[in-house]
């Protein structure tokens, strides 16, 4: 993304618990802010970011036995 573009994207991050849960994503609403200051001190790329809130959502999907829908058959 060039610099022009990123300038002009501002996070509201008031309301991303309020979109983290209209799109059911309770493990990422409740952890998103710690580990997002965990990535902004130890510099991590942002896919790494995403990823490994992600798969911590996964992960506490699979804990309490909830099935998620996948393209497959």
């Amino acid at each position: 993304m060039n610099d022009r573009i990123s300038d002009t994207i501002t996070v509201d991050t008031a309301r991303l618990p309020l979109l983290l849960n209209e799109l059911r994503l309770p493990t990422i609403g409740a952890m998103w802010s710690s580990f997002t200051e965990r990535a902004d001190r130890e510099g991590w790329p942002a896919a790494r970011l995403l990823a490994t809130l992600t798969e911590l959502e996964l992960a506490e999907r699979a804990q309490r036995g909830i099935v998620t829908l996948t393209g497959g058959g």
